[in-house]
């Protein structure tokens, strides 16, 4: 029940974002191009790339994240975790590839319009709250 509660919330954030960014869309992106037409996907990225001088972070990454979802990414120092969180949240913009939610392109997007519109990330907190649930501290 939880569960279904904060997909349908989500969902429904993500519906309010996607109309956001098809009438106001802040900068160059005008295609306003839909990655997925299933509408139970509130996040998708396609060919995502980034390179670091002549390093690259991320390769075609493909990623679709379902309402009610919740998803993790893990790999070595150096994989590209954060690089990945970063372009998503818009502190970084992806050489190559999008990025939508609710089926609206949002790749150039600066982070401080994503995070008004309810798309931010948060860092490394090394003082979890003892008293809260493992999801109640990554809210936080």
């Amino acid at each position: 029940m939880i569960g279904a509660s904060l997909g349908a919330a989500a969902y429904e954030r993500a519906s309010e974002i996607s109309a956001i960014l098809a009438v106001a869309n802040p900068v160059g992106d005008r295609r306003l191009a839909r990655l997925s037409s299933r509408p139970d996907v509130v996040l998708a990225l396609s060919g995502i790339g980034i390179s670091f001088g002549g390093v690259k972070a991320l390769s075609d990454v493909d990623l679709e994240v379902e309402v009610g979802e919740i998803r993790a990414v893990i790999g070595p120092n150096g994989a590209g975790k954060s690089s990945l969180i970063n372009i998503i949240s818009g502190l970084y913009h992806a050489d190559r590839g999008r990025i939508a939610i609710g089926g609206q392109s949002f790749s150039r997007v600066p982070a401080s319009r994503l995070a008004r519109l309810g798309v931010a990330r948060t860092f490394q907190n090394l003082a979890p709250f003892g008293g809260l649930s493992v999801r109640n501290n990554i809210a936080c």
